[in-house]
């Protein structure tokens, strides 16, 4: 456990110490889950590749569709390192500006124009907002759904709540 690693190399950090049972508690749960649940947490590992991967696709394909010389490692690492960029500006509304200028730089920083970085950029936001449209599409037919199914229940019990 991590609160007695740092025990060892003489480090006390008062917020931990104070919620040691909790951390215990932690640890013991995600050690049960491993033990007693490995497919389903190859599983997950698996996806999360395959996403990574899909990921990693995308951006060889965008590359090579853009004239740029495409090279699967080099579209493993800009993959990887888009998912920084993508942390590092959550705080702002949806990204704006700052995670298509950090994907500029990041496809500059690998050799490649500030064209291709622009429309590299652009071209994800395009799918981004692809995914979105399709996701409230969905909410919307699925929330219709759900409100004809609410109003069938309230008619059958007949009390009208």
């Amino acid at each position: 456990m991590l609160l007695e690693f740092l025990r060892k190399i003489g480090l006390k950090i008062a917020y931990l110490e104070a919620r040691e049972e909790k951390l215990r508690s932690l640890d013991r749960t995600i050690l049960e889950f491993y033990r007693h649940n490995r497919p389903a947490f190859y599983s997950s590992t698996g996806l999360f590749f395959l996403g990574w991967m899909a990921e990693a696709l995308e951006v060889y394909v965008i590359i090579y569709y853009l004239g740029g010389p495409a090279m699967a490692l080099s579209a493993i690492s800009i993959g990887a390192l888009s998912v920084f960029i993508k942390g590092g500006t959550f705080f702002i509304p949806g990204s704006l500006g700052a995670q298509d200028g950090g994907n500029v730089l990041l496809l500059r920083a690998f050799g490649y124009s500030d064209v291709t970085g622009i429309t590299f950029a652009m071209l994800r936001r395009f799918r981004e907002l692809v995914w979105i449209g399709l996701g409230l599409l969905c909410l919307a037919l699925i929330g219709g759904r759900a409100a004809a199914i609410q109003e069938g229940r309230t008619h059958d019990s007949g009390n009208g709540f």
